[in-house]
């Protein structure tokens, strides 16, 4: 058996329960479906992380790349790389990866940078882990700079995996 109370107004009932239900949306929406991953870059352990492509150790801050790729679950799972010449090969030998996003490090100031809007130097003069000899940066003039001290090509991210597909 229920009971009434003697003094309860429905219409204030019904006003409070929306209320609790709005409350409730409000505080449990974002953590729901559809909420979108954070395309943050991964936090990487040099000289502990493992890169994706080639199981060695990523230690050289300045050529460590990341790719954030798509999951059945929605989310944005990290693939770290010591160079972006594995970061290549990984993609290529995994074309069911759907990646959302990649990173790079800037050589001049060693923040990650959205690897789209990034300028590479190709060159046989940079040393890097894996032997891609690329370094990246922020913006074209500094691109420019270390194109010419490394004898290098300068190219765009698209540009660059042309260049790898290549053999070059």
């Amino acid at each position: 058996m229920s009971r009434k109370r003697a003094n309860a107004n429905p219409r204030f009932e019904s006003r409070r329960l929306r209320t609790a239900l709005l409350a409730f949306t409000i505080a449990a929406g974002p953590a729901g479906c559809g909420r979108a991953p954070t395309l943050d870059p991964p936090v990487v352990h040099y000289g502990e992380t493992i890169c994706a492509h080639c199981n060695m150790i990523v230690s050289e801050e300045r050529f460590a790349t990341a790719s954030l790729a798509d999951t059945p679950e929605d989310a944005a799972e990290p693939f770290v790389f010591d160079d972006v010449s594995c970061q290549f090969a990984f993609e290529s030998a995994h074309p069911e990866v759907v990646v959302r996003m990649r990173f790079v490090h800037d050589a001049r100031t060693g923040d990650w940078i959205d690897a789209a809007s990034a300028r590479f130097v190709k060159s046989d003069d940079i040393r890097s882990p894996m032997g891609g000899g690329v370094l990246a940066a922020g913006n074209v003039a500094f691109a420019d700079s270390l194109g010419a001290a490394h004898a290098g090509e300068v190219v765009t991210f698209e540009g660059l995996r042309v260049l790898f597909e290549k053999g070059s």
